[in-house]
């Protein structure tokens, strides 16, 4: 069991990183079951990431008021069909404002 959840958190984590690199959402090296997103370089805060995720019934953790970390939000690694609906829905997010 450990090991498969290695391994997935590690495929995932890898796959999410880059897929958000494409809309310049940064983020830390995978080494963990979370990713630590940086929207530093977006053209959206991660506030509004984090009310448009919860509209969809995705709940990320803010860094901003625990760890007074500004404009970050910690992803934690799903199953595989909450990380297809993480990427499904930043993909319907920034559709919506046609800016990829």
């Amino acid at each position: 069991f450990i090991s498969r959840s290695i391994k997935h958190n590690i495929t995932y984590a890898t796959k999410l990183k880059y897929f958000l690199l494409k809309y310049d959402i940064t983020s830390n090296e995978v080494s963990a079951n979370f990713l630590l997103l940086n929207f530093d370089k977006c053209k959206f805060k991660a506030k509004y990431f984090n009310e448009k995720l919860k509209s969809k019934g995705i709940l990320l953790r803010s860094t901003e008021n625990g760890y007074k970390i500004k404009n970050k939000l910690r992803l934690t690694i799903g199953s595989k069909k909450e990380n297809l609906k993480f990427m499904s829905v930043i993909k319907e997010i920034l559709k919506r404002w046609k800016v990829f």
